[in-house]
Order: C-alpha cells, then sequence, then structure tokens
C-alpha cells in the first residue's frame, strides 16, 4: 500500500517504508528490506532519518512496532560551509555524478563546489570576485569553443556568466555578459532557447542551443528571482508581486498579476511547471514573512491561491522543484513535500541553526534530493541530502 494511503494508526511495513522514501516523504539510510513486515521502532531509525525526539515515537520501547502518526521526518545536514549557497545543481540527465554548488563567502567572492559522488562530499574548482547566484546544467547546449561540453552555466552579481569548459568540471571560462547587473537564475525550453534573468534585466542566448553570447531583451523594473519552463512557454516571478511570461523563443514579454483582492506585498522565489499541467510559484509576504502560494494552469496569465492539505508551511518559502510528480519546496527551517496535494513537513537537523533553504534540485543518485541554504543571520552555507 502507498504510504500515503495508509491511516495514521496503521502500522507500516517495509514495503510501505520504501513508498515513502520514493515519494520523498523519508530520507534512506541503509537499503530497506521488500517485505510486508511490520516495522519496530528500532527498524524505523535504522531505515530513514526520523525525529528520535518525537513525542510519539520516543514514548515507544524499541521492540514496539509503530504507526504512521508515530513518525516525524528529519532532513540529515552532510556538510556546511562558511559559505552562503544560492544555487545547485546537478547532471540528472545522464549517468555522470557531477554535481555543483554555487554561492560566495562573507568576503562575497564567488564560489563553485564539485561533487563526483552524487554530493557526498565537494571540492573547490573556481574562486572569482563576483558572487554566484544561480547554476544549471544545460545538457542540450553548447558553447561555441567547446562543442563536445554538455555546459553547466553559472550567474550572479556584476552580470557575471561562467561555464565549465572541461567536462569534469574542473576548469572554468567566463562568458561574455550584456550586463553589470546581478543575475540569479537560468532557464532553457525544449526548442533551445536559453534564458537568464535578474535585476531589471532578462537575458536571452543570441543562437538557439548556445550559451557563448547574450542579448538584454527585456528590462521591466523588477528583481526577477526564478525561472521556469513547460517546454515552449517561460514564467519568471519576482520581488514585490512580479510575474511575467515570455513566449517560446523569449523575445515577447508580457506582464502578469498576482490573484486579484491579495493584500500585502509578496517577495516570490521560487517557480516550476509541475506534472499536473500547472505553473506553482512561492514566496513570501514581506511583512510577516508568511508562506504564499499559487498557480496558474493557463501558461502563467491567470494565477490562484494554493493551499494544499495536510501539514502547513511555517515561516517563508523560497525554493520550488518538480520531480516524478512530486513537489519538493524549501523554506525556513523545514522542508516540504507535496504528493497528491497532500503536504509533508520535514525538519532539519542542523545543530540548532535556523537553516533558510534557498535551491533544491533532484540528486543524480537514485534515492535523495540536494538542498543549499544559508543561516542568514551569519551568512553560515548549508547543504543536505536527504
Amino acid at each position: 500500500m502507498p504510504w500515503n494511503d495508509l491511516a495514521n494508526n496503521q502500522t507500516i511495513s517495509f514495503n510501505n517504508l520504501q513508498n515513502a522514501v520514493d515519494t520523498g516523504v523519508f530520507a534512506q539510510k541503509a537499503t530497506i528490506p521488500v517485505s510486508n513486515e511490520q516495522i519496530t521502532k528500532a527498524d524505523a531509525n535504522t531505515y530513514v532519518y526520523i525525529n528520535t525526539l518525537f513525542g510519539p515515537y520516543a514514548s515507544k520501547a524499541s521492540n514496539q512496532l509503530v504507526v504512521k502518526s508515530n513518525m516525524e521526518c528529519i532532513i540529515p545536514v552532510i556538510n556546511s560551509l562558511n559559505l552562503l549557497w544560492d544555487g545547485i545543481a546537478n547532471n540528472e540527465t545522464t549517468s555522470s555524478p557531477i554535481q555543483l554548488i554555487v554561492g560566495f563567502n562573507n568576503n562575497f567572492d564567488g564560489r563553485i563546489f564539485r561533487s563526483t559522488d552524487y554530493g557526498q562530499n565537494y571540492s573547490s574548482v573556481l574562486i572569482i570576485s563576483d558572487a554566484l547566484r544561480g547554476v544549471k546544467f544545460m545538457p542540450a547546449f553548447r558553447h561555441a569553443s567547446y562543442l563536445s561540453v554538455p555546459p553547466f552555466l553559472a550567474v550572479g552579481v556584476n552580470g557575471r556568466i561562467v561555464t565549465n569548459s572541461v567536462t569534469d568540471c574542473t576548469s572554468w571560462i567566463t562568458v561574455s555578459s550584456p550586463t553589470t547587473n546581478t543575475l540569479f537564475d537560468v532557464g532553457f525550453n525544449s526548442i533551445g532557447t536559453g534564458i537568464i534573468v535578474g535585476f531589471n534585466r532578462i537575458l536571452r542566448a543570441n543562437t538557439n542551443n548556445r550559451i557563448n553570447a547574450w542579448s538584454i531583451v527585456n528590462s521591466v523594473s523588477a528583481t526577477w528571482r526564478a525561472i521556469a519552463s513547460d517546454g515552449s512557454i517561460f514564467v519568471v516571478v519576482g520581488d514585490n508581486n512580479s510575474i511575467i511570461t515570455g513566449n517560446s523563443l523569449g523575445g515577447t514579454w508580457t506582464t502578469r498579476s498576482m490573484p486579484p483582492l491579495m493584500p500585502g506585498v509578496k517577495d516570490l522565489r521560487g517557480v516550476t511547471y509541475h506534472s499536473d499541467g500547472f505553473f506553482y510559484a512561492v514566496g513570501f509576504d514581506t511583512s510577516s514573512l508568511a508562506a504564499f502560494m499559487m498557480r496558474s494552469n493557463d501558461g502563467g496569465l491567470n494565477w490562484s491561491v494554493y493551499l494544499p492539505s495536510g501539514d502547513s508551511f511555517i515561516g517563508a518559502i523560497f525554493s520550488i522543484t518538480s520531480v516524478n510528480n512530486v513537489l519538493f519546496i524549501g523554506g525556513t527551517s523545514y522542508s516540504y513535500q507535496i504528493f497528491n496535494n497532500v503536504a509533508t513537513r520535514c525538519g532539519a537537523n542542523t545543530g540548532g541553526v535556523s537553516m533558510e533553504w534557498l535551491s533544491i534540485v533532484k540528486n543524480a543518485n537514485s534515492n535523495g534530493f540536494d538542498m543549499a541554504g544559508l543561516n542568514a543571520g551569519s551568512l553560515i552555507g548549508g547543504y543536505s541530502n536527504f
């Protein structure tokens, strides 16, 4: 039986637990047996990351069976560094384990760290003078000088654009940029249109499927934070209720509106296209920092507030991505998974540090997702594989 179909008072089999891992409810610690045998308290802690201090779980004896409502997930933080991570990307479409995180340190030097083991360990591959804010893997694109290298593209402060010049990402080069404004995110569609968004700027690649030259195609006054595509059109969101949509060629852009009669100012920080045919956008109210989520099923023309059932959002939310029919969301101290319109909230084992999870991406490994974030007070970067 799928995890989502279990009642809160039902006991859990190993197969139920595996389904919970497959649908993003829990992070896996060890290989779960294929069995309909019911699991004990000790089994739960052996095979998945859970909150062992959660009252209903803690009160059980180790050999007692647990029920669904006894288990609360946590996100295990594998690594934390004195860096602010603003973007994360991995090679999801090939068998390569390469994965990158971009960001900056307290001196605002831009950094790229690379993993070759699906995010378990990282090493530095680039240090530059401009902070980096976003990165994407663009397997169908090419740089004119390196036609055989599937590119990652990272963007940041002062209009900085960099790309890997070798397949293993150990060497990087700067791509010519038409702006000195800060750039935040990269997007592309199935016909080879590349788009970069940032402060008062939307850039387009001059040639389809090429990343070596870019032009400004829109200068609407807004801080554009995130971009998504359904394979054809683009939806871009940003601060102060900002929404804009672009056609498949990225040449025509139209300003859109938030849902009518919605009070307050919303900073929209993430957008994704989901398997149900909706674009989903997330952010927070600038006065209360309360989470805000909405969706559109007409290409970003009209939006409605979206409230899933299940667990509620606590604090602001900053990022969203869609993988395998599940929405994954990063917020203040928590992540969330939404499956079949039911939200499940996960805490993070961060040693008491309050994190803001700014970016989230599917791990190239078979059983995980990764998030990158920061402690806003001290600029301590955090990373989790869950």
